[in-house]
């Protein structure tokens, strides 16, 4: 998952560092065409199908309690991710 600090995806996001890494995948801080830095969640669960309609579904809301999602994807490697506001702070833990 490191391989992915300096590539671009789609064309448009530029992966910059590793936020964190979990079980089901990790988190990137990447910059967008408009040169915001975003969050980048890439998936590597068994359950491609459903994070790729649970994106969709929050995508369409809108709400200042729930991070927009700005685009879906697939990497280099085939693994889904998610392109999110960042919202700037620590870990939870």
């Amino acid at each position: 998952m490191d391989s992915l600090v300096g590539t671009v995806l789609d064309g448009r996001y530029r992966v910059r560092r590793l936020l964190g890494r979990g079980g089901m995948g990790a988190v990137y801080v990447a910059r967008d065409p408009a040169g915001r830095e975003v969050a980048l969640k890439v998936h590597l669960g068994s359950s491609d199908e459903r994070f790729r309609v649970e994106g969709e579904a929050v995508a369409r809301l809108d709400h200042e309690g729930i991070v927009k999602i700005h685009a879906l994807g697939t990497d280099p490697e085939g693994h889904l991710y998610c392109v999110m506001g960042l919202v700037p702070g620590g870990a939870l833990d």
